[in-house]
């Protein structure tokens, strides 16, 4: 019961590999729907410097979460072959 989680040394935690298939297609589409909304936000125009800052930070963490469960899904496809 004393057991220590520790995390993978082959795997960093900002290369994390999704469990499945399904939650790696589900957080690539989460990752590619924050970029959509904050991209038309920021290219709509007519908003404030703080909301300015949110669509933007919203924007990055689009793109970074695309990567991630890209990388994450090429792992899982490459494990499966």
């Amino acid at each position: 019961m004393n057991e220590k989680r520790v995390w993978p040394e082959d795997e960093p935690w900002w290369q994390s590999t999704p469990r499945n298939l399904g939650t790696g297609y589900l957080s690539w589409v989460a990752g590619g729907a924050l970029l959509v909304w904050g991209g038309m936000e920021l290219l709509g125009g007519g908003l404030r410097t703080g909301q300015t800052v949110l669509f933007a930070i919203i924007t990055v963490c689009g793109i970074a979460m695309l990567f991630q469960s890209t990388y994450g899904i090429r792992k899982l496809r490459r494990r499966r072959s």
